[in-house]
């Protein structure tokens, strides 16, 4: 890593490593990109500055406007204070108490005032609903929801980072349905050099009988996998374990789709999975 021009500019280029432990006689080759290494530990970064920049573009903030956001995701909530900050726009973050519990300081730290409102801990429409009338308030600017916010342009670095290392022809990439414009570039990536690579999206559910979440409606996915909380945490043990990386739920994951498709694969095949987030967060409830 050479010098960068301001910490948004380390976004990206993180590390891909093979996975040499935790694929027992799986005979083809296991990849896995090590999102954890952005700068505030997790893909969301990549997600937080494409969001941010393109309400910059169509002139929806400028600098020193205030942006009101609403998001149930402590790692999302952590990117977009550290983008905020580096783009000077003012940040108003609504999020419920377990958010708040897990970064509320860090929010804070980084300049971000943080609205907790009553009732809205697991409900995004109360909690969307919250933050507009805070932002017509306050005269910020309201995105719309979470999942409006996150619909940014697709961001295709990681695909061509992943391409980039990976000698020769890549069979599968398995990437979290709930990091939308790293999902989208890599189908667009893909769709762009007009490669064989199938896409799975890997979405992480509360528990196994979880209705299968909304179609992230990324055309190129050839599967979406449900993949259940308790699942996810077995993986991510399996993962500190064998080859020493501390992964947080939605790495987890990853590799537990990994493991339902390996039977199907050809012997030869290449895979990477897309590691979104790290395990530091996560301590207490998969690693205690």
């Amino acid at each position: 890593m050479g010098l960068s021009a301001g910490i948004l500019n380390t976004i990206g280029d993180t590390a891909l490593v093979q996975l040499v432990r935790v694929a027992d006689g799986f005979p083809g080759q296991l990849f896995a990109k090590l999102e954890g290494f952005n700068p505030t530990g997790s893909t969301e970064d990549r997600s937080a500055v494409a969001a941010v920049d393109e309400l910059l573009r169509r002139g929806e903030l400028v600098e020193g406007a205030t942006l009101v956001a609403e998001t149930g995701s402590a790692d999302f909530a952590a990117s977009l204070t550290q983008v905020c900050r580096s783009r000077r726009v003012e940040l108003v973050c609504v999020v419920g108490p377990a958010v708040e519990a897990a970064v509320g300081g860090l929010l804070r730290a980084y300049g971000a005032r943080v609205e907790v409102p009553d009732g809205a801990a697991a409900d995004e429409p109360a909690r969307a609903a919250f933050a507009r009338d805070l932002a017509g308030r306050i005269g910020g600017h309201w995105p719309g929801s979470h999942s409006a916010l996150r619909r940014a342009e697709s961001d295709r670095r990681a695909a061509r980072e992943i391409l980039e290392h990976v000698d020769g022809p890549l069979d599968l990439v398995i990437c979290d349905a709930d990091s939308p414009a790293v999902l989208r570039g890599c189908a667009d990536q893909i769709r762009l050099l007009g490669l064989a690579t199938e896409l799975v999206a890997v979405h992480l559910v509360g528990d196994a009988d979880a209705p299968m979440p909304a179609d992230p409606g990324v055309e190129g996915v050839r599967h979406r996998l449900r993949i259940d909380r308790t699942t996810a945490a077995r993986a991510c043990r399996r993962l500190v374990e064998r080859e020493a990386i501390l992964a947080g739920p939605r790495s987890g994951a990853a590799l537990a789709a990994f493991e339902q498709l390996a039977d199907a694969l050809a012997p030869d095949a290449k895979v990477v999975l897309l590691f979104p987030d790290k395990g530091h967060r996560h301590l207490d409830s998969i690693y205690s």
